[in-house]
């Protein structure tokens, strides 16, 4: 959400909802960026790349057995404590009369169910932080790379993105991205965005098909490039009988 909010960063969920696993209409995370979102976010300082495979590496080669049995032990104090927790919720939900404001009678159920522990009061799932001030997730000592893409594209791309817009792949009608004024939840796109090459040439039926295009369903046509002298980015847009 603080990508979406604060930096009009949308992407895209590829990941199963775990309460619904059985569909793909409604996904969850992990959240999938095309590489001009990420190169934007590299180059603001809001994210950095990290070699996932390699961390995962080194990490497990640095942990020593003194992490091993903090992680061992926090284990045991979370499985404790949630048992107890577990327990204490059954209560509330089985004895919620006037029964229970007499403590002896409480202490008295709380030892019955002690003396009466299942394998099944114990929850599955259990969250198990470690002691260790090493992180996986820590600051790399090397800093993103370079993030492979496309000067013109993402130099179009940041120049209305900076702008405010909200970008997302435009294939679904036949452009590079899709340009909306707000959050593409709440309204429809404005503009279907194509980027060319600075010096490349395109004929007239491509002008008046993009504007045709772009008039029937509503929105404007939008072409652009990038000065790679002046690394600015130059925007036009097309519209057909007065559409716009």
């Amino acid at each position: 959400m603080q990508l979406r909010l604060e930096h009009h960063i949308c992407g895209f969920f590829v990941g199963t909802l775990p309460q619904a696993p059985q569909q793909n209409i409604f996904l969850g995370l992990p959240l999938e960026l095309i590489p001009e979102e990420v190169a934007w976010l590299v180059d603001q300082g809001h994210a950095y790349i990290v070699d996932d495979k390699l961390r995962h590496q080194l990490y497990i080669e640095n942990v020593t057995p003194k992490d091993v049995l903090s992680i061992k032990e926090k284990r045991i104090t979370d499985i404790k404590r949630q048992n107890i927790e577990y327990k204490q919720n059954l209560l509330e939900k089985e004895f919620s009369t006037s029964f229970l404001k007499d403590s002896s009678n409480l202490d008295s159920i709380v030892s019955s169910l002690d003396n009466n522990d299942t394998e099944d009061d114990i929850p599955r799932n259990i969250i198990v932080p470690t002691k260790s001030k090493k992180s996986l997730y820590a600051m790399p000592i090397e800093l993103s790379p370079k993030v492979k893409v496309d000067p013109s594209r993402y130099s179009v791309w940041k120049y209305l993105h900076d702008k405010g817009y909200y970008m997302t792949p435009g294939l679904k009608f036949g452009a590079h991205y899709l340009a909306y004024p707000g959050d593409p939840l709440k309204y429809h796109s404005h503009f279907l965005v194509n980027v060319m090459q600075w010096e490349q040439e395109f004929s007239i039926i491509n002008i008046v098909g993009g504007g045709r295009l772009g008039t029937n369903v509503k929105k404007a046509w939008v072409i652009g490039a990038n000065n790679p002298n002046t690394n600015i980015a130059h925007v036009f847009t097309v519209e057909w009988t007065g559409f716009g």
